[in-house]
């Protein structure tokens, strides 16, 4: 450690005895001293502390090497002291050679202001303003310029760092990066003219086809920069103004020159370029050069309209072509449809809602090239012959569509055998026509393409002769539906596909039970026997009416359906018949639960009723009393039997004879509060819808005031019964009377308080038909 020491001290008196011969040698020894002098306090701490270890060995008595105690003795005691002293001379070496040197640094300082002064003015010497000047001559000048003005400005640094360090004041020559800054710019803006210069030449031999607008464009911004900071910096300067000059007259023929090279001129847009100019600039050999020297800037305005009408008529071209190719590639969607005989397979034209509007969209495509004033004559004609084409695809399409939509609606009508054996003429012109449509779609679904197949197969007369056919059968159809409906006049409650099912299935009774409701509103079900022969017919809540012979079903539907409603009827007036006798050998409710149907069971009460009322009115309506308190009796009796055990067409049978019962009661209750001499003639009486056995005709008639009706026996069924109020009353008394005089009723009065109701329960009463439907202004007389 001692000898760390001591050669670290040696180092250190070595550096502050150093001899001074120059300002740098003077800055050493200063930053030599300023070292030494931090690291002092390290210095005496370790003397310290060797010193104190010594000692301590020495009066412990301990043995040390003799080269130990000699070096600290006589190398770092000495040395140590030696450095103290190297430090205080140092110091007064450094306040004399501070005041020696800087006067040598103003003297310098000094010389180099004069000789900057004189660069300055050797900046400015006429040949560098010269715009005619050789660049190569200039650039040489300035380059000289700027390395001197370099060394100025390295040895002003260098001098004015040595003042700061020295603590002196810092003396800046202020004009130093001025006039550096001034030569570098000159310099600059010549380089600039000689390299311009370069590019220009080498532009003007390059035919304007190949050059390259980008670097072009690159080398021209760059220079415009180069002569934004020359005009800055010598504003007026004739050197700047001739460079701004050349770059101007490139920079106004490049918009020129992207015009001339746009991909879009086709020849006869060139024949107009060179008709303006007045040269041909069509050839390899035409040059940028050359572009100058016909002074094509004085004509880009025109050049520049050319250009833009061959954009524009490339733009409309474009637009026709992909048209063009949106057509060629559109296809039909085929679906698979199976006759109705699932023997036959076809593909058939499916959906066509996209292929429509694309051909709108086409359409306002070409509208809009054809309206453009860019279009010239060769693509309107293009245009037009698309708007031909398109206009016979819609045409053929919407054609199409409608051949094959009756084509699909007479498929399906004359593929039943029982239709085509009703109308063998209709069935066999159809059978041609269905071969030649198959064929047609099996052409398109080979080759599905739209265009293709429309344009280049004569589709459209095909497709008319077609929809001729088709229109002629048509007609002859509804013809035929029609003649079936005035034979039968229930069949006009059904649509026309209704009523074909049922002709296609009239050997089939219960394939047609679907459309019994719509025939007859208390048929839901036919009852057959192993010959499809009828036996009888069941309501919807299940009351089957028995014939009384099978009904058979081996002619057309509409003949037998003639004779299923004569046996219907038949069988309610032999049954009504029974229905009566039976009434009078049993008690009311015993006879209610019979097996007569509900609706006989109801007109034959109400014919006794009115019959044992009417004849209590004779003697006035003193007996009347009497009759309230047997039906109030006949009440109780039919409440009584609903406790028992009884089927759903019983208990069904039971509630609406209830219902009934009680409107007899509530009409006692009225007549009975009238004067005395009421007899049946008056209209308290005659105001009561009465049903009467006419035993002539042996039938059921319903009297209304003056009005007579024949019961209608109509099945109805087990249905319910509404119960009648006295506004129910007067309904039925003002339809009554309107049916006799040939005219209509219209209840009038909110949605669901039962004016439709109380019209059908009116009908049930009188067993008439009675149909329901919307009214709309589609409803029509057919």
């Amino acid at each position: 450690k001692n000898q760390v020491l001591l050669e670290e001290l040696q180092q250190g008196v070595k550096q502050l005895t150093a001899e001074v011969h120059s300002i740098d040698g003077l800055a050493e020894l200063i930053k030599n001293h300023e070292a030494v002098f931090s690291k002092m306090e390290s210095y005496e701490q370790s003397y310290n502390l060797i010193s104190d270890y010594l000692t301590f060995i020495e009066k412990e008595g301990i043995e040390q090497a003799p080269d130990d105690v000699a070096g600290w003795v006589h190398g770092t005691v000495p040395t140590f002291r030696r450095m103290k002293t190297s430090l205080t001379e140092a110091e007064e070496r450094r306040e004399e050679f501070t005041a020696k040197f800087s006067e040598v640094i103003d003297q310098d300082l000094s010389e180099l202001g004069t000789r900057l002064n004189e660069l300055q003015q050797k900046a400015n010497v006429a040949i560098i303003y010269d715009e005619d000047a050789d660049p190569a001559e200039v650039i040489a000048v300035m380059e000289d310029l700027a390395e001197q003005a370099q060394e100025i400005q390295k040895a002003e640094r260098r001098l004015c760092n040595h003042q700061d360090f020295f603590g002196l004041d810092v003396t800046r020559l202020t004009k130093v990066v001025t006039v550096g800054k001034d030569i570098a710019d000159k310099l600059r803006l010549w380089r600039a003219v000689s390299e311009w210069m370069e590019v220009t030449q080498a532009w003007a031999t390059t035919p304007y086809c190949s050059a390259s607008q980008q670097e072009m464009t690159n080398e021209i911004n760059g220079y415009t920069k180069t002569v934004n900071q020359g005009t800055r910096s010598f504003p007026g300067n004739p050197v700047v103004l001739k460079l701004r000059t050349m770059v101007d007259e490139y920079k106004l023929i490049l918009p020129i020159l992207t015009q001339l090279t746009n991909p879009n001129l086709q020849e006869h847009h060139f024949e107009k370029i060179n008709e303006i100019i007045g040269s041909n600039v069509t050839t390899d050999t035409c040059t940028l050069g050359t572009l100058l020297e016909l002074q094509i800037v004085d004509v880009k305005e025109e050049i520049q309209v050319v250009s833009l009408t061959a954009s524009q008529e490339a733009e409309l071209e474009g637009q026709l072509a992909g048209i063009a190719k949106t057509w060629q590639e559109v296809e039909f969607t085929m679906v698979v449809h199976k006759d109705s005989g699932g023997k036959n397979k076809a593909q058939v034209i499916g959906a066509l809602e996209p292929i429509i509007l694309m051909l709108d969209d086409s359409n306002i495509a070409l509208t809009t090239i054809i309206t453009s004033r860019h279009c010239e004559a060769r693509l309107k004609e293009k245009a037009a012959a698309w708007v031909s084409s398109l206009k016979t695809i819609g045409t053929t399409l919407e054609m199409w569509m409608e051949c094959q939509k009756n084509w699909l609606y007479l498929e399906s009508v004359y593929s039943h055998s029982d239709i085509s054996r009703q109308w063998p003429t209709d069935a066999r012109i159809f059978a041609t026509t269905d071969k030649d449509m198959r064929a047609r779609l099996k052409k398109v679904a080979e080759s599905p393409y739209v265009h293709r197949s429309i344009m280049t197969h004569n589709i459209f007369s095909n497709l008319q002769s077609l929809a001729s056919t088709f229109e002629m059968l048509l007609n002859s159809l509804n013809k035929n539906l029609d003649e079936r409906r005035i034979v039968f006049p229930r069949f006009y409650f059904l649509s026309d596909a209704d009523l074909i099912h049922l002709i296609s299935h009239s050997k089939e009774p219960q394939s047609i039970t679907r459309h019994l409701k719509s025939l007859f509103e208390g048929i839901t079900k036919l009852h057959t026997d192993d010959d499809e022969s009828i036996v009888g017919v069941e309501s919807a809540e299940g009351e089957v009416l028995t014939f009384a012979k099978p009904l058979h079903t081996k002619k057309e539907a509409h003949r037998w359906m003639e004779k299923l409603e004569e046996t219907v009827s038949a069988t309610l007036k032999k049954r009504a018949r029974e229905c009566i006798v039976a009434s009078s050998d049993a008690e009311l409710d015993s006879w209610a639960l019979g097996p007569h149907p509900v609706q006989l069971v109801l007109a034959v009460r109400s014919m006794v009723w009115c019959q044992r009322v009417e004849e209590t009115l004779t003697n006035g309506t003193i007996g009347l009393g009497e009759v309230l308190l047997s039906c109030e009796g006949d009440l109780d009796g039919l409440a009584n039997a609903l406790t028992r055990e009884l089927t759903s067409i019983q208990r069904l049978a039971l509630t609406t004879l209830i219902t009934l019962e009680v409107h007899h009661k509530q009409i006692l209750n009225t007549l009975k509060d009238m004067p005395r001499d009421t007899d049946p003639m008056s209209f308290a009486w005659q105001r009561i819808l009465r049903t009467y056995w006419d035993e002539p005709s042996r039938s059921i008639d319903i009297l209304h005031l003056s009005h007579k009706y024949t019961y209608g026996y109509e099945y109805e069924g087990a249905a319910s019964r509404l119960v009648v109020t006295p506004l129910t009353d007067r309904i039925f008394l003002t339809i009554t009377a309107s049916l006799m005089h040939s005219m209509g009723t219209s209840l009038t009065g909110p949605a669901g308080t039962g004016k439709t109701e109380s019209v059908k329960d009116l009908a049930r009463t009188i067993a008439r038909q009675c149909v329901v439907y919307n009214c709309s202004p589609g409803v029509t007389c057919k």
